[in-house]
């Protein structure tokens, strides 16, 4: 369930009723909910969610509300208390509660650097795969973990592209088998492997036209146009009275063509 409003007690409120209606109907139907699969995450890009806010004068702010704190923390009508999360894993993309994926990225890459490792047994410079072969398995098998979610939380991040370009150095050397100071982009030239930027914006797009296929009354759709609206009215409002999105943000789906 994702509730949003203007603040994490009000979320927690309006989440605790439709728990109790769950429960209700649950006990009518004969259906028991798994508690170790039950999670709470606060979404929001402020000081309520990163702790204290240090101004550029030297004051600092704390936050009027902790996260870890029983007030934001979800009762269950059998009187369970679910503790917010700093992360939370959910369809095999991890959320943190600003939305960063800096953890997500992360967690991927090192995955993706063990699944390397691993191919890495199957040749070397004398014997084994053939480099076309290795090519295949790293696009297969090494890219396909690396960039798992990656039309939710690419977005051109520096950051996000060193980590996954650091990775790709790897593959490639070990593609090529050359010298570790051979340059970067002979090698992707010579293997045929595009940038991880490239392949990213490239997934996205792929994930737009997608999209754009289907039909209207699809829930992406759906909530595609929501958002639509929701931009809309706040450019229709002057500048001093536009609303922030409330604390439960929502997640960019598709990555705007340029």
């Amino acid at each position: 369930m994702t509730v949003s409003s203007t603040s994490f007690r009000k979320n927690v409120e309006i989440l605790e009723r439709e728990a109790t209606k769950l429960y209700e109907l649950g006990a009518q139907n004969a259906i028991q909910f798994d508690l170790a699969k039950t999670e709470l995450i606060h979404f929001a890009k402020c000081a309520d969610a990163k702790g204290a806010l240090n101004l550029p004068n030297g004051e600092t702010i704390q936050p009027k509300v902790k996260c870890v704190d029983t007030k934001c923390a979800l009762i269950l009508p059998n009187g369970v208390i679910i503790q917010p999360k700093e992360l939370v894993r959910w369809l095999g993309v991890w959320y943190d509660s600003g939305l960063t994926f800096k953890q997500h990225v992360a967690i991927r890459t090192s995955q993706a650097r063990s699944a390397f490792q691993r191919m890495t047994r199957l040749a070397n410079t004398e014997k084994g795969l053939s480099p076309f072969a290795l090519r295949q398995l790293y696009m297969a098998c090494i890219t396909s973990i690396a960039d798992y979610g990656s039309v939710i939380w690419w977005k051109g991040q520096a950051q996000f592209r060193r980590q996954l370009q650091a990775l790709q150095n790897l593959g490639l050397r070990k593609i090529l088998g050359v010298f570790r100071t051979a340059p970067i982009a002979p090698m992707e030239v010579e293997s045929a492997i595009p940038p991880p930027s490239i392949r990213l914006d490239n997934s996205c797009r792929q994930y737009a036209f997608r999209v754009s296929k289907l039909s209207s009354d699809h829930p992406i759709c759906q909530e595609l146009d929501q958002l639509d609206q929701l931009d809309l009215v706040r450019l229709e409002q002057p500048p001093k009275q536009r609303k922030r999105r409330p604390a439960q943000l929502a997640l960019q789906l598709v990555q705007p063509l340029t």
